[in-house]
């Protein structure tokens, strides 16, 4: 019986002493795997102001991201290597081509070795990556989807492709800049020519976190009155370009002249600059919206309008200064809620002129717009309204009101005489 125990408490400490040998042989496995460290070290850094343009990373004259490579195998000279490339960005995935031609890298023990646009331009080509996922963008413009963009290295023996480092990586928040949203003038008004001429322009600029920012103010002459300002605005005859750093311009006497009677285009080009670089972050290359106004000649605007209103009738008189050529009258019916377009009544030579057709109970405007050198006419803010009456309140203006019959006798008139007089409602007729 002793030996039989004996022999049972000896096989378990046999099996005891072979699990404690495997648990301590994964121990050392586990502790050796998270302890391994791969013969190159990897950084990677993006450098501000960023951009997503995938050009920018390849050319320029700056720097967008730098990546630096420590050989820390002191039995590895010269050692020969490549990249690959991931980025990451809102929903997009750009990965290195496999298995295609780069140039190789080579690198010395503890000696770190920076490459710049230059060592990672091939790897920004088109023709050396893939894209995935929302490739849109990336198709029709070159460019990066906006949001949080990280990029990452990795190293590889240049001719087994073997990982011989971590993945490095930076990321950064990366948006495009909006373009100056333009003040003044305001699109499509009468701007009035004055001599000397002085225009002022004025922008809101709309970017930020960009320390040299400068503009440039672009005016053109439109020749298709007909046709819209921005379909113009490529080949339109650019009349002005002037770089500016502040966010306003006065266009004056030393500029080229405009001519009274033109419509005008104009834009402002925002533009960020490092030293002599420009740096692509702006939305639509910084360029605005393109607005237009109409060069008004300097004319002397008509005076003292007056209306007269006689059975439905208007009869409109005014004074015309001496510089005017001809009058043009315009009116509009005004109702609430609704703003209804100037109506062309004519044009004269005179400082008056009558108007018949009328609504009965409704409220008109008029003004007159002054014509002199340009067959443009010049309206000034003044105008005149009034209510055309009812054709019963004119000829009684007690139509409908309450009223009480005196009667001065009871008899009744045989006939009417010239003269008499019959008295009803508040009004009279003559017999």
């Amino acid at each position: 019986m002793n030996k039989l125990l004996t022999h049972i408490l000896s096989f378990f400490a046999q099996r005891t002493r072979h699990l404690s040998l495997v648990t301590l042989l994964l121990l050392t496995l586990s502790t050796h795997a998270q302890m391994v460290q791969y013969p190159v070290h990897v950084q990677v850094a993006m450098i501000p102001p960023y951009s997503l343009y995938m050009e920018e990373y390849s050319g320029g004259m700056r720097d967008r991201v730098v990546v630096t490579l420590i050989n820390r195998d002191n039995e590895y000279f010269n050692l020969r290597v490549k990249l690959k490339m991931t980025i990451k960005a809102n929903g997009l995935t750009v990965s290195t081509r496999p298995n295609i031609y780069l140039p190789a890298i080579e690198i010395d023990p503890n000696i770190p070795l920076r490459l710049t646009k230059t060592d990672l331009a091939p790897y920004f080509q088109p023709g050396n990556y893939t894209a995935s996922g929302a490739t849109a963008i990336l198709r029709q413009k070159g460019m990066l989807p906006e949001g949080m963009v990280q990029f990452e290295f990795e190293v590889q023996e240049y001719n087994t492709g073997r990982t011989l480092s971590q993945t490095g990586m930076a990321m950064a928040y990366i948006v495009t800049q909006k373009p100056p949203l333009l003040n003044v003038p305001n699109n499509g008004i009468d701007v009035l020519g004055t001599n000397p001429q002085n225009i002022s322009f004025q922008w809101t600029p709309q970017h930020s976190g960009l320390a040299n920012v400068e503009y440039e103010l672009i005016v053109k002459q439109l020749l298709a009155p007909n046709t819209r300002a921005e379909t113009q605005w490529p080949y339109a005859t650019e009349i002005f370009r002037e770089p500016v750093r502040a966010n306003m311009y006065y266009y004056g006497p030393a500029a080229p002249m405009l001519t009274p009677g033109y419509k005008y285009a104009w834009a402002v080009q925002a533009k960020a600059m490092e030293g002599t670089e420009q740096l692509n972050v702006f939305q639509n290359e910084g360029l605005s919206e393109i607005r237009w106004f109409y060069l008004q000649e300097q004319c002397t605007p008509a005076y003292n309008l007056t209306a007269e209103m006689n059975n439905g009738r208007v009869l409109l008189k005014w004074n015309s200064p001496p510089d005017n050529t001809k009058s043009i009258v315009q009116y509009r019916r005004i109702e609430e809620g609704v703003t209804n377009e100037w109506l062309t009544m004519g044009e004269t030579d005179k400082s008056q002129m009558k108007q018949e057709r009328h609504k009965e109970g409704y409220t008109y405007e008029y003004r007159i717009g002054s014509v002199c050198m340009t067959n443009t006419p010049f309206y000034d803010h003044t105008s005149i309204k009034f209510t055309v009456p009812l054709s019963d309140t004119i000829q009684n203006p007690h139509c409908g009101e309450d009223f009480v019959v005196v009667y001065k006798t009871r008899e009744p008139l045989q006939e009417l005489k010239p003269g008499d007089e019959v008295s009803g409602g508040g009004g009279a007729t003559l017999y």
